[in-house]
């Protein structure tokens, strides 16, 4: 006799009786060769064993960010074969917690647990990586980071901090801080670490200024904003 159980999965019960005989399966046409999606490849780096240790990490299109535990953020492009390092540790207490990079690659940002933020980039008739501290960035520890995909000048984001707090931060590459601008805060009793962050933009099919849809994320909420057109116009309400 058969069994069924939880999932819809049929199992044979052994009760001395002879088990059912499957059919023979058919025979199949051979399948055409299909390109797969995704390829592994080996990418070879040397590392020190003070590096070896990655406390972070971040990608976007060909560029790989590692954040290192002897405070050094890796960046690597694997479409050109070549990879960087650019020493943020500064004071040998601080670590890095986390590294955001946005959708194009070209800007970087390294979250120490101090609760300074470093911006990485490359500014033009540039070879190499500069880092700049954002001593502007005066929200906490920043946990989490929604870019847009919109901005034409520079990279426009959102920050999300352990301390609950929403901002705005507009960068350029190679260039100090262009604007920044806290947005939101939750009371400091709600215990309203800022886990995860999402931003789209919502176009109406009638004209008019497009929407903002925001989305943030704690360890036990869910909360979404809508309007705009800009971030500010967003929270203006709250």
């Amino acid at each position: 006799s058969t069994m069924s159980l939880a999932g819809g999965f049929s199992g044979y019960l052994d009760l001395g009786e002879e088990p059912p005989r499957e059919p023979e399966p058919e025979p199949r046409a051979p399948t055409p060769h299909v390109k797969p999606v995704f390829a592994m490849e080996t990418f070879y780096v040397s590392l020190k064993p003070e590096q070896r240790a990655v406390k972070a990490m971040a990608a976007a299109r060909d560029i790989v960010v590692l954040g290192l535990a002897n405070g050094e953020v890796m960046k690597l492009n694997i479409a050109e074969n070549e990879f960087e390092y650019v020493d943020v540790g500064g004071r040998r207490s601080d670590e890095i917690y986390k590294v955001f990079v946005d959708y194009t690659g070209q800007h970087i940002l390294a979250s120490m647990m101090s609760g300074e933020t470093f911006h990485i980039s490359k500014g033009p008739k540039k070879t190499k990586s500069d880092k700049r501290l954002l001593s502007k960035l005066k929200y906490g520890v920043v946990e989490s980071v929604a870019w847009s995909r919109w901005e034409k000048e520079g990279a426009l984001a959102l920050l999300g901090t352990r301390q609950g707090v929403i901002a705005e931060v507009q960068l350029e590459a190679g260039a100090p801080i262009k604007r920044t601008q806290r947005l939101f805060s939750f009371p400091s009793e709600d215990d309203m670490q800022i886990q995860g962050l999402q931003v789209d933009r919502i176009v109406s099919a009638g004209g008019g200024d497009p929407e903002l849809l925001i989305m943030a994320a704690s360890h036990n909420r869910l909360m979404t904003w809508r309007g705009g057109p800009r971030f500010p116009d967003v929270f203006d309400a709250f």
